[in-house]
């Protein structure tokens, strides 16, 4: 209790406002006492008006807590007997949790000093025991081991290292038949070089250093090869690295006659004619023309699809392929022709076309150093059905979705600038476009034109032999 509270305490039992000594503060059972014999009464007539025993009453007064039932009822019948003496319980008990706490109840008279600490030796290093030492050299094994660990598992995780001498694109004369490849790549890796169809064409192992060779066969026109390597220590290959040879055709000054197709005997074929007009009978290539053959179709192949792949080798820069109808009657399609960049001395693309025979002119387009030169091949197309070409204009993007005769064919998805893919339907194509301005469509063969003009969504109905109906 404060000395505060202990003058408010005895102002209540005496009346006085004399303060009253700080350090001779009456217990608990003092203030009870002086607060019971102030108020007239006995333990007895207590007993009665509070209905708390005479003895636990005394008990209270005489501060011998230990004869009462526990704390809960000390502290209840504290507050029921200081209400009943006019004191106020809630210092009372204060005063009663002092009373507990002996240390508390002189913490603010008293200043508590601490009591003097022995002096200790200074601190002295590092003693380096048998057991330090032993825990040491365990540890660093430890370290040792886990970064040994580690490294392998970095390595094994590394995908081999394959690289070529000199470019990937070559170009070489008419007269080679070889040409040797060379490199590096892991130490004693096995290097293999597969043609385009995945054959194996030549295997060698890479020396100490890492260095490799091999002479592989070409023949005249485009050769591609796909090169690995596979470290014999990990057993992992390298990334495949595409190499292309192209073999320069010859150009010879003396007339090379081009045979035309049989099918089209007798028709008019190109020609370098300075006057322009059509001749009748094979082409004509002489000294200063752009050299030019066609790998794919063959001539006179037949395809079981739609698409038509055409490609081949020149030393020009850019040739435009043309198809033409070459079957008997009404053509069933207008594919537009096709104007390809040489990339490497090859050029590919793909035509699409409606069922029926058809001629494929490639020409090559005329500069200051090259005049043009054609070749055509014939091309027999036959498929169940009719064909329908779906995508988006160079520079623009559209969500499409595709049903093919009232079937899910592809789900809805973004088409990227210029994408295209071509479906086949017995009945009928259902396309739902997201962005119709920059949907194209071309079917049975014909060149691909814009589905529509609104930059909104709509739904567009292909029927066979009929031209592309909107639905809504």
């Amino acid at each position: 209790m404060t000395a505060r509270q202990q003058i408010r305490v005895g102002r209540r039992l005496r009346g006085e406002r004399a303060p009253i000594d700080a350090t001779l503060a009456p217990s608990v059972g003092d203030l009870l006492h002086a607060a019971r014999e102030k108020k007239g009464v006995d333990l007895y007539r207590a007993e009665r008006d509070t209905k708390i025993r005479a003895r636990h009453l005394s008990a209270l007064e005489d501060g011998d807590y230990a004869e009462l039932p526990g704390a809960v009822y000390t502290k209840g019948f504290l507050r029921n007997y200081a209400l009943y003496l006019g004191l106020d319980p809630m210092e009372v008990l204060e005063r009663w949790r002092e009373e507990q706490d002996p240390a508390q109840r002189t913490a603010g008279a008293t200043t508590m000093v601490p009591p003097p600490q022995p002096l200790t030796d200074p601190r002295r290093g590092l003693t380096f025991t048998p057991s330090l030492v032993v825990a040491a050299a365990l540890s660093m094994v430890v370290v040792l081991f886990l970064g040994y660990v580690g490294m392998q598992l970095f390595r094994f995780s590394q995908v081999p290292e394959l690289r070529l001498d000199g470019p990937s694109l070559v170009q070489i004369g008419p007269d080679q038949t070889s040409y040797t490849l060379a490199g590096v790549s892991p130490v004693h890796a096995t290097v293999q070089a597969l043609d385009a169809a995945g054959g194996m064409v030549q295997s060698v192992d890479s020396d100490d250093a890492g260095r490799w060779s091999m002479a592989v066969a070409v023949q005249k026109g485009s050769n591609e090869f796909t090169l690995s390597a596979r470290d014999p220590e990990t057993g992992r290959d390298s990334s495949s690295l595409p190499v292309i040879i192209t073999v320069a055709l010859p150009a010879s000054p003396t007339p090379i006659p081009t045979p035309a197709p049989s099918s089209l005997a007798g028709q008019p074929t190109r020609s370098n004619d300075p006057a322009g007009l059509p001749t009748t009978g094979p082409s004509v290539v002489v000294a200063g023309q752009a050299v030019l053959a066609i790998d794919a179709p063959a001539d006179g192949a037949r395809s079981t699809d739609p698409t038509v792949s055409v490609k081949g080798t020149t030393d020009a820069a850019t040739v435009r392929v043309t198809p033409t109808w070459a079957g008997s009657g009404k053509a069933p399609g207008t594919p537009g022709n096709l104007r390809l960049d040489v990339k490497g001395g090859a050029y590919s693309g793909t035509l699409v076309l409606a069922q029926g025979r058809w001629a494929i002119e490639v020409t090559t387009v005329a500069t200051d150093a090259l005049a043009s030169t054609t070749q055509t091949v014939t091309v027999s197309v036959a498929y169940t059905g009719f064909a329908v070409e779906i995508g988006t204009t160079p520079k623009g993007r559209a969500w499409v979705q595709v049903f093919i005769d009232d079937k899910p064919y592809r789900p809805g998805s973004i088409f990227a600038n210029g994408e295209r893919v071509v479906v086949v339907a017995r009945q009928s194509v259902l396309i739902n476009t997201g962005y119709e301005r920059s949907t194209i469509v071309g079917v049975q063969g014909d060149a691909p034109t814009v589905l529509g003009q609104r930059a909104t969504q709509g739904v567009w109905r292909i029927e066979k032999g009929k031209a592309p109906t909107r639905v809504r």
